[in-house]
């Protein structure tokens, strides 16, 4: 079973995934969210998929962690600014 926590920071919500490799390697992508757009049935999201493969789980899900807030830091999410779900199909007004 997989468990996926978002931590909050600025405008965002993100959360490193992490996932074994058959070669017992181990990736990460960062999903981001924007927080504003929690209040809609669909939620706009990026991800980001780290290239470096880790020897551990723990060492993947916190380069996940850096990168999330740096990212954000940054303002290089990929996200425009603000709420943007209005264009999308499903989306609840307001």
């Amino acid at each position: 079973m997989s468990e996926i926590t978002f931590m909050e920071e600025g405008a965002y919500l993100f959360a490193p995934v992490v996932s074994g490799r058959e070669d017992g390697l181990w990736e990460v992508a960062v999903l981001f969210e924007r927080l504003a757009d929690h209040q809609r049935d669909r939620i706009p999201a990026i991800r980001h998929k780290l290239r470096t493969v880790f020897d551990t789980r723990e060492e993947a899900r916190q380069a996940g962690m850096e990168h999330g807030y740096a990212s954000i830091r940054q303002e290089d999410v990929g996200l425009p600014r603000g709420s943007s779900a209005a264009g999308v199909p499903g989306a609840l007004a307001g």
